[in-house]
């Protein structure tokens, strides 16, 4: 299993836990192909700030709370070796070649590298924390006496891979057909904290208890007995639930009832307004039927940008969070996750897997009447907060 974080990569946080098959799924899709052309379009001097700010990007040597060596929760087994300007697509796709048929590498997935003239090259071993650093040396002294060819020197553990298109990918097929029941097995060894939700799997009821009692987890507190308590997820959750301690589901059940009478008193109106106020700051009036959609996407990302270069927290409350997932649920259903965590992730307990099974049930219980003028009204009218999405616009 390895850590994904979404982009950009000040980003320590990762987004789920994902095994090497599903990272070569993703690669071979269609996912990062426009951005992958779009990277490799631009002047060399501006691709490593492109890369930073747009692509993904894994830790392949394990997964991670915080993508720091000493927040490693289990190592995965790989090391990633970087091969740099190693030249045109031909030569990349012939020393991918000749590194795959080696045995003594064991290469298990390798692809070509975002900018287009290197190779990224995953390989497989009996690899601990204790031994990593030891056994990159040797292997890369191994390819550069066999191959004459020097390998990037960096070799944390958390180090990050970005990932990008490439449709001539190479998968061992052992890793296709023998990994999942392996990890699956495994993953029993993961804390709560760090693999309760797998958003791959729809079935919720498999989420997995932590099996480490000595190992705090995210959102619970230990007193004295030594008995784990829930604390509130989110500061007004006691007032506007009235509960200090429910399931996430009955906590999202309750708030909805709440809100569905707010609703009817006055949320339609401040989803309209705000709407209209948004609109006439980024465009005006002249904007056509078939460019609102697309002027709220552009509004939306400038505002995250905006969050994330300032690490402000819009969701401390958790009938914000709850308003914010549904309209995002509601506009762009499964595509407004990544949104989501964009938005959530400065919340100081903030954790990919519960931000995760919140979207879940806004997409399972939405009602479509939660719009992105209530996410920009709530976003621009709360403290510090209106300064930052002013300025956005």
């Amino acid at each position: 299993m390895l850590s994904y974080f979404l982009p950009p990569i000040s980003n320590t946080r990762p987004a789920r836990c994902v095994t090497l098959k599903e990272v070569y799924e993703m690669i071979v899709s269609d996912k990062w192909a426009q951005t992958t052309r779009s990277l490799r379009s631009l002047p060399k001097e501006e691709q490593a700030d492109f890369k930073r700010r747009q692509l993904p990007f894994v830790t392949f040597s394990g997964i991670f709370t915080l993508r720091h060596n000493e927040h490693l929760v289990r190592h995965s087994g790989l090391l990633c070796f970087d091969f740099d300007h190693v030249g045109n697509e031909t030569s990349v796709r012939d020393l991918q070649q000749r590194l795959i048929a080696d045995p003594i590498l064991n290469v298990n997935l390798a692809f070509r590298s975002p900018s287009g003239d290197g190779l990224k090259l995953v390989v497989k071993n009996n690899f601990t924390p204790e031994n990593h650093n030891a056994k990159y040396a040797q292997l890369a002294q191994y390819i550069l006496q066999n191959y004459n060819i020097t390998v990037d020197h960096t070799n944390d553990i958390a180090r990050a891979c970005f990932l990008c298109h490439d449709p001539k990918a190479y998968i061992r097929q052992s890793t296709v057909y023998g990994q999942q029941s392996t990890e699956e097995s495994r993953r029993d060894d993961i804390p709560q904290a760090e693999f309760k939700f797998n958003p791959y799997k729809n079935n919720y009821r498999q989420e997995l208890k932590s099996r480490r009692d000595d190992i705090p987890q995210a959102g619970v507190s230990t007193p004295a007995n030594g008995k784990q308590t829930p604390e509130p997820r989110r500061g007004d959750r006691e007032n506007s639930v009235g509960v200090t301690s429910v399931s996430s589901v009955e906590r999202f059940r309750r708030s909805r009832e709440l809100i569905k009478k707010e609703e009817k008193k006055s949320f339609k109106s401040v989803n309209q307004r705000s709407l209209s106020l948004w609109r006439e700051k980024s465009v005006g009036d002249k904007t056509s039927q078939s460019d609102k959609n697309s002027v709220k996407k552009q509004t939306l990302e400038t505002a995250i940008q905006r969050i994330e270069q300032h690490h402000i927290d819009v969701t401390t409350h958790y009938h914000d969070w709850y308003r914010i997932g549904m309209a995002l649920a509601s506009h762009y259903g499964e595509a407004g996750r990544d949104y989501y965590h964009r938005i959530s992730r400065f919340y100081p307990h903030y954790t990919p897997q519960e931000t995760n099974k919140q979207y879940d049930l806004c997409l399972r219980y939405n009602t479509h009447r939660i719009h992105l003028g209530t996410l920009f009204y709530l976003i621009q009218n709360t403290d510090d907060k209106v300064k930052i999405i002013n300025y956005a616009l």
